[in-house]
């Protein structure tokens, strides 16, 4: 490994949604210094590495508040050996689990941070021939709600153990969720036995489909297997290697309403009750409702809910019977299916659309 060079300017600039301003470390003369309360990101250990002409800047940050944090990233800057500024550049940090932003578009972000947990960078400064020093000069982040994505926890990564062969690290992953996955990227962070990061790099894997009518890229579909060979650009020969950790990211469509159910029909009982019989054409609903409008009404109003598992040969013909009718009145039907939305989104519930209306008139 090369020579790691010393940090000689280290500060952290955090702001906060609503303005505030903290500072920690570094020169602060002429800043009023803020607490820590107002402090959302905890700077981890800065590793400056130069390969040849390229500088490589690693580090790790820390979510310090009780929630989520999006959008986090800092900015990394090269002096040169009288403290001018080479470079600069904006990178994202990583974290361990992707999440779903409501309130951008539904979005799937990476650079999110778990309350309690670590997120991590690598900055890359090409063609640099003079001699640098790095600083982490700021970081940013913002409080947005989250949400967790169904692919979490399904992604599983082989062998669990793993080592740095020839600069190489590789592996395979299996898409163990019920959907399909895209943009899958797997990560690679390396540890020296120092507890220094020296390697963080990626690979794409899967292959290009369509998902839903659309061209997708790095797909992995339910159950699909897949290799990656990540390049970690150190030599073990050279490197007393502490830790490795692998995780990876992704893309999922966000869950949608089931499918209505279809070919409602009608019958009597032997008792003179409606019977309604229909067709399950989801597979993922978690029950039905069933609506019910009398003739003088103009509204269905819910009477009924029915969940999956109550019922027997789920995904084909699903039957309820009314018993609460009067004799000579007519009565119309509908049917939808619905299924939970939440974690996966703000929504509760989604509803299908309704089935197709039957009428009963009571004997």
């Amino acid at each position: 490994m090369k020579k790691t060079i010393k940090i000689i300017l280290l500060f952290i600039l955090i702001l906060p949604l609503l303005g505030a301003v903290g500072l920690t470390g570094g020169n602060t003369s002429g800043c009023k210094k803020k607490k820590d309360k107002n402090t959302r990101i905890e700077k981890g250990d800065v590793n400056v590495i130069r390969r040849g002409s390229k500088y490589y800047v690693y580090g790790e940050v820390k979510n310090k508040k009780n929630k989520w944090l999006s959008g986090v990233s800092v900015k990394i800057s090269l002096f040169d050996e009288n403290g001018g500024e080479i470079t600069s550049k904006i990178v994202d940090v990583i974290g361990l689990e992707p999440r779903r932003i409501p309130s951008l578009d539904n979005s799937i972000k990476e650079n999110v941070i778990k309350k309690g947990k670590k997120g991590y960078f690598v900055a890359v400064f090409p063609k640099i021939s003079q001699s640098a020093t790095s600083s982490l000069t700021e970081t940013f982040s913002k409080k947005r709600k989250t949400l967790k994505l169904r692919g979490t926890g399904n992604l599983k990564i082989k062998p669990k153990k793993v080592k740095v062969r020839n600069r190489k690290i590789k592996g395979r992953i299996i898409n163990n969720a019920s959907i399909p996955l895209w943009d899958v990227k797997v990560y690679a962070l390396v540890k020296n036995s120092s507890g220094d990061i020296i390697s963080f790099e990626s690979d794409y894997v899967g292959s290009t489909e369509d998902i839903n009518g659309i061209p997708r890229d790095n797909v992995l579909n339910p159950n699909d297997e897949d290799s990656f060979n990540i390049n970690t650009k150190i030599d073990e020969d050279n490197v007393n290697v502490g830790d490795i950790m692998l995780w990876a990211t992704w893309q999922e469509d966000k869950p949608s309403a089931p499918t209505a159910p279809e070919d409602l029909v009608i019958t009597t009982t032997t008792e003179g009750k409606p019977l309604l019989s229909w067709t399950d054409a989801s597979d993922d609903e978690d029950g039905f409702k069933i609506y019910k409008r009398k003739e003088n009404k103009n509204n269905y109003t819910l009477i009924d809910t029915i969940k999956t598992s109550d019922k027997e040969g789920s995904g084909g013909i699903e039957t309820y019977e009314d018993t609460d009718i009067k004799s000579g009145k007519t009565y119309y039907y509908a049917i939808t299916a619905y299924k939970k939305g939440r974690p996966y989104l703000d929504q509760k519930i989604l509803n299908s659309s309704f089935s197709n209306k039957v009428k009963f008139t009571a004997p």
